[in-house]
């Protein structure tokens, strides 16, 4: 499987708190981000006992709307969609026509839409052509999204 090229190192919104955090910065996805902040067994020791605030500008998100996205999304992807209640979600592959495994792919049901979230490297125009009736929608990147361990 080809590796998709980055034209573009996305720098997160959160650069400034990581930097003024003494930041080792590498690539991620696409996207500049944390290393680690000097001391591992810390970082391990407060994730595990305290917060820790994970960084999460490096995935792509796609919408589907329409009246066949259910329909559309359980056919491509390896979990089962049509079930999935709305408020919920699960985790599937994209598979490209002859099986091999394209994104990891994390599906959630709105009540009118369905939201997919993936890596930014992931090739999300390899997403098969879908019907007049499923509509595809890449959201615009994210401001500053993460999310809380605790």
């Amino acid at each position: 499987m080809e590796i998709p090229s980055i034209t573009k190192i996305l720098e997160t919104p959160l650069a400034k708190l990581h930097a003024s955090a003494a930041a080792k910065m590498g690539v991620w996805f696409g996207c500049e981000l944390p290393d680690d902040f000097g001391n591992v067994a810390a970082e391990y020791r407060f994730a595990n006992q305290g917060v820790a605030l994970l960084d999460k500008n490096y995935r792509t998100y796609l919408s589907f709307t329409g009246p066949d996205r259910v329909r559309y999304l359980n056919a491509i992807l390896t979990n089962n969609i049509k079930d999935l209640p709305a408020g919920q979600g699960n985790v599937s592959l994209l598979l490209n026509p002859q099986g091999h495994i394209l994104a990891e792919i994390e599906t959630y049901a709105l009540a009118e839409q369905l939201f997919c979230v993936f890596p930014r490297m992931a090739p999300s125009g390899q997403f098969p052509a879908g019907s007049s009736s499923a509509r595809r929608e890449e959201l615009p990147e994210q401001n500053a999204l993460w999310s809380a361990k605790s």
